[in-house]
């Protein structure tokens, strides 16, 4: 059982099955709308009550991704890099922990803030200006837009002409109420030791791991059908590490 960092739902993630994978490949969308449609078919309320899912703050729907990545590939988030520097370019690996990165980016309120007249919304003690973390929805609204910032401003500030000084101290809020996981992390060469700064962009990295094992859906039908004879839709319903099982054992049985 999960519990979502801001909302605090409770959730439950299932292991994709063919079908699933069939459906992250074929997902007509933008990343966001892929990742809500994801999450859709492998995310569950604990209540069993149905959830808006493109109504979770984009904190919790990163969250939730990172869940579902954690149940099907295992809880190590490794990327292989080139170091920055020209005299070296020696191959750097970052490696961390979902659950450690997490908990380290776990929400607060800060003292400053406190509840708005609107659900979801705050406010800054002191100041006439109400605020309210991004959504899924807002994101996937907006995404590939030059100027999305702005329109999640409007949509998510209010009054959105807030001066300058005033939006520093919403952002700064917003980043301890609802802190995005996607973000900028730091590598480091361990042969020349320079710094890299490295943006973790957690759905589009993300999708792209569960895309590529998603890809090899089409041979492992074709291998299954052709050395069990079962049927296609028998094949897509298995979850994929039952599948991924039955696969290498036909190959086990083609060498013997």
């Amino acid at each position: 059982m999960n519990q979502l960092p801001v909302s605090g739902l409770e959730v439950s993630v299932r292991l994709p099955t063919g079908e699933d994978d069939m459906a992250l490949l074929e997902f007509p969308g933008n990343e966001t709308e892929t990742a809500m449609a994801l999450i859709s078919r492998l995310a569950s309320a604990r209540s069993g009550e149905p959830i808006d899912w493109g109504g979770l703050t984009v904190p919790d729907m990163e969250a939730l991704l990172l869940r579902i990545r954690q149940a099907a590939l295992g809880d190590r988030i490794q990327c292989d890099l080139r170091c920055g520097n020209r005299a070296c370019g020696a191959k750097v690996e970052m490696s961390f922990s979902i659950d450690a990165y997490l908990d380290h980016y776990r929400p607060s309120v800060p003292t400053f803030v406190e509840p708005g007249e609107q659900d979801g919304w705050f406010q800054l003690k002191g100041e006439r200006v109400q605020f309210r973390p991004p959504r899924a929805r807002d994101q996937a609204r907006v995404s590939g837009r030059d100027a999305g910032w702005l329109e999640l401003r409007r949509s998510c500030v209010q009054p959105e002409t807030a001066p300058a000084k005033v939006m520093r101290r919403v952002e700064g809020a917003l980043d301890k109420i609802a802190p995005i996981l996607s973000r900028p992390l730091d590598a480091e060469c361990s042969e020349c030791g320079v710094k890299m700064p490295v943006y973790f962009d957690v759905v589009s990295f993300l999708l792209a791991e569960l895309r590529g094992q998603a890809a090899y859906i089409f041979e492992d039908v074709q291998a299954l059908a052709v050395h069990f004879h079962w049927q296609e839709a028998a094949i897509l319903a298995m979850p994929s590490r039952r599948r991924a099982r039955y696969v290498e054992l036909t190959s086990q049985t083609g060498a013997m």
